[in-house]
């Protein structure tokens, strides 16, 4: 199977090029002003480039997914200590929506002990809360679905706006316990799926809540070794298009990072419960369902690794919340392989075979040059 390099997928890539840049050029000038203002020793400032392009084969009639694609995507990432005080800001620009995937300010209470202020990454999620933005930071080209953003088209609510904790070896990436308890306001639901909660919101109540908690146990002394835990996440989700009202769900899950020297094994299971409220009606079960995925990762050599992933969802056929996401990938078959070119710039490619909540099942071939800088 080849990609079809044609002016048709150029023109795509250009004008996506062209609009991401011209869409956010100004909010970087102004991030980087403010970043940069005060620049610390210990600060650290950097930029995750990636450029991935999609071929799609066997898709149906009625899908809405185009042939070819071409998605450039750009992560300005920063954080920086003063004394106690630590400050962290992650901006993401695409041709969707660009937005601060984090920017929040934590004080150090002790050495194990971190509380934050601001946008965070909702914890009920280890593969969300490794590997955050950049496709450089993270050992494939397609995230886990369970695991997505909001804006991608994830089911769950990625972001909280509010209180974060840490403690434990959380803060001082030492081997031991680590917790992480997080409580402010989350996603809404809309006719494009979940939204990205605002930095700043006047209307704010118990209706768009988000509470959240991980519990792990780290093996080792650094952060993405061997690791296991267990989280869970209760939101109230407004709903903005026709009833309910609000959807109240509750997530549970589990999941262990090992590392057996030149294999790595992660994997997650989730179980996701909704209920419907109405103002005017007594609240109605929605379903609930299960997503597990498993991985692998084998290192080749220092450069090359291959890798394989199997995502899977049962009982989300009835489920009336998942039937809101029809982009939402139910079932995942992936192979690919990643090239280290240099330090800060890597390459990879996938096969996979999906099938989306829709019925809508298809092949794809995918490609990425991802770079970190400096």
């Amino acid at each position: 199977m080849e990609f079809r390099q044609s002016e048709h997928v150029k023109g795509i890539f250009y004008n996506n090029l062209i609009t991401l840049f011209l869409n956010s050029y100004k909010k970087y000038c102004y991030i980087l002003a403010l970043l940069l203002y005060g620049f610390s020793a210990q600060a650290q400032g950097l930029l995750f480039v990636d450029l991935t392009a999609f071929q799609r084969n066997d898709l149906d009639q009625t899908s809405s997914l185009p042939e070819n694609d071409l998605l450039p995507k750009a992560t300005l990432f920063y954080s920086d200590n003063f004394d106690n005080i630590k400050v962290l800001a992650e901006f993401v620009a695409n041709d969707k929506k660009s937005h601060f995937g984090r920017v929040k300010i934590g004080w150090l209470l002790a050495t194990d002990s971190l509380i934050w202020l601001g946008r965070s990454h909702n914890p009920a999620s280890y593969w969300r809360d490794q590997y955050h933005h950049g496709g450089w930071l993270q050992p494939t080209i397609s995230r886990p679905a369970i695991a997505e953003f909001e804006t991608p088209g994830g089911i769950t609510p990625a972001h909280i706006t509010g209180l974060m904790y840490e403690g434990g070896s959380a803060v001082n990436h030492r081997e031991g316990v680590a917790y992480y308890i997080s409580a402010g306001y989350g996603s809404s639901l809309n006719e494009d799926g979940l939204d990205v909660p605002d930095l700043v919101e006047s209307n704010r109540g118990v209706h768009d809540s988000s509470f959240a908690f991980k519990l792990a146990y780290h093996f080792d002394s650094f952060s993405g070794g061997n690791e296991t835990g267990l989280y869970s996440s209760f939101n109230h989700i407004p709903n903005e298009m026709q009833a309910p009202d609000e959807i109240e769900q509750f997530l549970y899950g589990a999941y262990i990072n090992w590392d057996f020297e030149d294999i790595i094994i992660t994997s997650e299971i989730n179980k996701i419960e909704s209920t419907a409220i109405n103002q005017t009606t007594h609240s109605q079960s929605m379903g609930y369902f299960t997503n597990i995925y498993v991985m692998a990762d084998y290192n080749l050599t220092g450069s090359w690794n291959i890798y394989t992933r199997i995502e899977d969802t049962s009982d989300d056929n009835s489920n009336i919340y998942v039937s809101s996401f029809p982009r939402f990938i139910s079932k995942r078959t992936m192979l690919g392989s990643r090239y280290s070119l240099t330090k800060n710039q890597s390459i990879k490619f996938e096969l996979e075979e999906s099938e989306r909540f829709s019925g809508d099942s298809y092949r794809q071939i995918s490609f990425q040059w991802s770079l970190v800088y400096p």
